[in-house]
């Protein structure tokens, strides 16, 4: 665990960890651990530790504490080691690799090919076709992009049914201390299906990678930037270059193989 306190000194992912323990801690999140993929022998335990670090957290930030940051990794030794108490260490690593992808900020090649799998049809195959993708791999690739939009399709409707939802009085107040924080209308609940997608896509670009050479992948990303030239319209090239994949996103980690 000392590696995430080091961490933690670092001002932004600070607060992209505080964030993060936020959205989990909501009633309206619950329902959605279960997509967190993290296996929890008692997620009610985690689940308290995590309000007691936020209620916490939100005494220093009302009390205009000098030392909040440093307070704040103290916090954060409490929180993890209760939840290591509770799951053992692994879990504690598995969580905060998790938080690491979903609630740090996306990288644009990440972003960009989450969308573009969702938009995948038979036109797009078609495209790829032109390129020199064989037929069996297209097809494999729709396949791959109807699962993906499945899986985000149901995890919409069930937000969307969440959001209407009378909120309890612990989410009404997160809402109300972190929109005095960020000076907007914004909804904490409201970034909660980014953080379940990115996961969750992680498997889905694990399977493109592996379906294609390497030859095919640089087919499909010439492709890709293409076809998101076309949706956001106009863009320069200096901003088109900012969604370029490097070497590493084009490999499949050995977790992503396992669970693949």
């Amino acid at each position: 665990m000392l590696e995430m306190l080091k961490a933690l000194a670092d001002d932004d992912l600070r607060g992209d960890w505080e964030q993060i323990l936020v959205l989990l801690s909501l009633d309206a999140t619950r329902p959605f651990w279960g997509d967190l993929r993290i296996k929890l022998a008692d997620p009610d335990a985690v689940f308290s530790a995590m309000r007691k670090f936020v209620e916490a957290q939100n005494d220093l930030a009302s009390d205009g504490d000098d030392n909040y940051a440093e307070e704040v990794r103290w916090l954060s030794w409490r929180l993890l080691g209760e939840i290591g108490l509770a799951e053992g260490e692994e879990t504690v690593r598995v969580l905060w690799n998790w938080f690491e992808t979903a609630g740090r900020p996306e990288a644009k090649w990440h972003w960009m090919w989450r969308i573009l799998l969702y938009l995948f049809d038979g036109a797009s195959a078609g495209e790829l076709l032109g390129r020199g993708v064989p037929r069996p791999k297209a097809e494999k690739l729709l396949r791959i992009s109807a699962d993906w939009s499945d899986l985000v399709d149901e995890l919409q409707g069930r937000l969307e049914k969440a959001e209407v939802l009378p909120k309890s009085k612990w989410d009404q107040l997160q809402d109300t201390m972190f929109q005095l924080e960020t000076e907007t209308d914004y909804e904490v609940f409201g970034g909660l299906q980014e953080a379940l997608e990115r996961p969750h896509f992680d498997r889905f670009w694990a399977r493109v990678v592996d379906l294609l050479s390497p030859k095919e992948m640089e087919s499909l990303i010439r492709w890709g930037k293409a076809r998101y030239a076309l949706i956001e319209s106009p863009l320069d090239k200096e901003k088109l270059g900012d969604f370029a994949l490097q070497a590493k996103d084009a490999l499949v980690p050995p977790e992503l193989r396992t669970r693949n």
